[in-house]
């Protein structure tokens, strides 16, 4: 009688760990996103006395890079940047969050990342080939 009440337990266990896991993979940009995120390269910044998390994410984005981009004699891929913002309230909703995108930036580096007039902040990121490089002031209203 132990048996068959074990088998149970086990499958019934076993049914509420499935129904944890979700299988997202056909979300086909967020599955690129993720699979080209570069984790020891992530900026989080906190603002207004930590009422807005600024998170940057930067990828090698293929899709973005034009098949002809060679600015080198080697094989290039342009940056992208992902901005998540969320507030101190918005923990318990997404409403309060916004997600943004930079794309097509080529060997780029963020130099700066700081408030402005609340809500904003501004991403100064410098990019191109040496010699030929450029610095460019991203402006973002954070809710």
């Amino acid at each position: 009688m132990k048996k068959p009440l074990l088998i149970i337990s086990l499958l019934l266990c076993l049914s509420c760990i499935a129904q944890k896991v979700k299988e997202i993979s056909n979300n086909e940009e967020m599955n690129y996103t993720f699979a080209f995120l570069e984790p020891k390269k992530v900026i989080q910044k906190e603002f207004y006395n930590q009422f807005l998390f600024v998170s940057i994410y930067k990828i090698n984005d293929w899709l973005s890079t034009p098949s002809d981009f060679s600015p080198t004699d080697g094989e290039d891929v342009l940056d992208s940047y992902f901005i998540s913002t969320k507030t101190a309230d918005s923990y318990s909703s997404v409403k309060d969050s916004k997600l943004f995108k930079i794309k097509n930036l080529y060997n780029s580096k963020i130099v700066e990342v700081k408030e402005s007039k609340y809500p904003s902040f501004t991403i100064k990121i410098e990019y191109g080939v040496v010699g030929e490089r450029k610095i460019e002031i991203f402006k973002f209203k954070g809710i």
